[in-house]
């Protein structure tokens, strides 16, 4: 199973993620205070930290979960290469989504909060996880290709 490259690729595109859940997608400031755009939730930068939570962006929450687990998933299904191609579809629009539900957010929150919105570096990082994702849906693509010229020969 962790043998083949795409395992790899799989797994650094679930532990990507994961790291991104726990650190700042964004900040949002104004002259009279900040705010930190997190996954698990808004909240405000002058207070005392992680006191204040302002409003939780499911959106972003649950598809960077769900790029999590389907890229895990992924991992455990290495025997049917089918169904791994078709996880790694799914995989990629749960990141393109993901990117929908922060630019929703970040576009939401700052007219709500009449901020100015600076993106993170935590905020690219769904967008590493998509290369990986690309990668290993390739690698997987040429082991089916492989698998099936072996039987064609046989």
């Amino acid at each position: 199973m962790l043998q083949r490259i795409q395992s790899v690729y799989l797994l650094l595109a679930g532990l990507i993620p994961a790291i991104a859940l726990f650190a700042p997608l964004g900040f949002f400031s104004k002259e009279n205070g900040s705010y930190i755009m997190m996954a698990t939730g808004f909240i405000a930068a002058e207070i005392a930290p992680y006191s204040g939570s302002y409003q939780i962006p499911w959106g972003i929450d649950t598809f960077t979960v769900l790029t999590i687990i389907l890229s895990l998933l992924n991992i455990i299904k290495y025997k049917n290469r089918p169904l791994q191609i078709k996880l790694c579809n799914w995989t990629v629009l749960s990141i393109v989504l993901f990117y929908v539900a922060y630019i929703a957010y970040s576009i939401t929150f700052s007219q709500n909060t009449a901020t100015d919105f600076t993106p993170a570096l935590c905020g690219g990082a769904p967008a590493l996880s998509l290369i990986f994702v690309i990668l290993a849906k390739t690698a997987i693509k040429r082991d089916e290709a492989l698998v099936r010229a072996a039987d064609r020969i046989r």
